[in-house]
């Protein structure tokens, strides 16, 4: 598996900042195969692409979405943490 920046870190240049392009709200796991061909695509790009061939790695929903902006991000960042902590991280009381 690899991971990908949904919002593409060429996003940086155009003025994007790194909190919002760097954060796991951003990344997404993927295999090799599906990376190499979504490049620097837009997300809509992205997501047919993903839609057809990564719906077991779509933990926070991202396929089905028609826009991809910070507070997409920062939601899905979130959601990624609060499933973290209430299922991988949650001890047995």
């Amino acid at each position: 598996l690899t991971i990908e920046h949904l919002m593409p870190q060429s996003a940086l240049r155009c003025g994007k900042i790194f909190e919002v392009v760097g954060s796991i709200g951003n990344l997404l796991l993927v295999s090799s195969e599906v990376n190499d061909h979504l490049g620097n695509g837009s997300f809509e790009y992205k997501e047919r692409i993903l839609a057809s061939s990564a719906k077991a790695y779509d933990i926070g929903g991202v396929i089905g979405l028609k826009k991809w902006s910070a507070a997409d991000i920062q939601a899905r960042a979130k959601l990624l943490a609060e499933f973290a902590y209430d299922t991988v991280w949650k001890l047995p009381v």
